[in-house]
């Protein structure tokens, strides 16, 4: 039996309706964040005297099991990762004016070594004979015009 075009079509959006409430909300509940604000009591009634509400233990958030649509994970996720974050960023030591605050190595330390094995040229060092223009030795015999084209033509 061959549904008529219009269940079809229902379907299919109730398909999609499901699929995006799947992406709102979270695979698992999420741990809650507490504030801890103190209360009014000027005008409400002593909430002190109410029934201790049970505490419900909560999966630790791990973002590789669970999905989060949210953009902020639970402060308990944070809170265990911090050693891995000041590791990221080295921050290990305190800003500190004391000389173990900045490492400086030793001159005889293997830093300022040069393993590397350098051949010198052949021709780096040697000494060259040069030779002056002989054009130019004549070139004062006018005070002025004195051009060193004109003077070479001689």
């Amino acid at each position: 039996m061959n549904q008529p075009q219009k269940d079809k079509n229902f379907d299919y959006d109730n398909e999609l309706n499901k699929r995006l409430e799947n992406r709102n909300t979270p695979s698992e509940p999420l741990q809650p964040l507490f504030d801890f604000r103190p209360l009014s009591t000027k005008y409400t009634i002593m909430h002190g005297f109410d029934k201790p509400i049970q505490r419900v233990e909560q999966k630790t958030y791990d973002p590789y099991q669970v999905f989060n649509p949210g953009d902020r994970a639970p402060i308990d996720y944070f809170m265990r990762n911090v050693d891995v974050e000041s590791t990221l960023r080295s921050q290990f030591f305190a800003l500190q004016n004391a000389p173990q605050a900045v490492y400086v190595p030793e001159l005889n330390s293997q830093l300022y070594e040069n393993s590397m094995a350098y051949s010198e040229a052949p021709y780096s060092f040697s000494q060259t004979d040069a030779t002056t223009n002989q054009c130019v030795e004549h070139s004062a015999e006018q005070l002025f015009y004195n051009c060193i084209r004109t003077n070479s033509r001689k």
